[in-house]
């Protein structure tokens, strides 16, 4: 089931805190000057940074962590690069960023190659990038599940495998993100016919 934000992003509170405000402007514009938006369902693409940072900021987390949550995605899906968001952000948002971005590129092989170089890449991070990633997980995972089973099949596997290399992530989060994960039940083969 996905659940559709029926307010706009920049009217959530996440705490009032000018660090917040300003990266969730930058990253509603980010994500806005190129027109995304989600797969799968009719929303504005920042609505899920939002969401992410939400989850981030109900636990307690520090203004800069709630800060590098809403921009977790502008580095891969827009033309903004963590040199970036150090210079307006500092080296902490932008670090954590950087932590969180996807490292590998089409060069560096197949999908199950550059799942395996993004997953050393986030399991190396501290502690506050892998709570930042697993947030993530937990709120990509049930609408991949729900509208692309197919995908599913392929990005929940990886994303299991993510959650246990990240032994450095609030429990909380792993364990929501986790039981996400587990709710999906694969398709049966269906048996070839003679």
């Amino acid at each position: 089931m996905s659940v559709k934000l029926t307010i706009s992003p920049l009217d959530l509170d996440l705490g009032g805190c000018p660090l917040v405000e300003a990266a969730r402007r930058f990253g509603a514009a980010a994500h806005g000057a190129i027109g995304q938006m989600r797969r799968y369902v009719a929303e504005p693409y920042f609505a899920h940074p939002v969401r992410v940072a939400g989850t981030i900021a109900a636990l307690g987390y520090g203004d800069h962590v709630v800060a590098a949550a809403l921009l977790h995605d502008v580095v891969e899906d827009t033309p903004v690069t963590i040199t970036d968001l150090e210079l307006r952000f500092g080296g902490r948002v932008a670090g954590l960023v950087h932590w969180v971005t996807n490292v590998a590129t089409s060069r560096d092989g197949d999908r199950a190659a550059r799942a395996s170089i993004n997953l050393l890449h986030i399991a190396a991070g501290p502690s506050e990038a892998q709570t930042i990633k697993a947030a993530d997980i937990l709120d990509n995972t049930p609408s991949i599940i729900s509208h692309d089973p197919s995908f599913a099949a392929v990005y929940v596997p990886e994303k299991i495998a993510t959650l246990r290399a990240m032994t450095q992530a609030d429990r909380r989060i792993v364990a929501r993100a986790m039981a996400a994960c587990e709710a999906f039940q694969p398709a049966p083969h269906a048996e070839p016919t003679r």
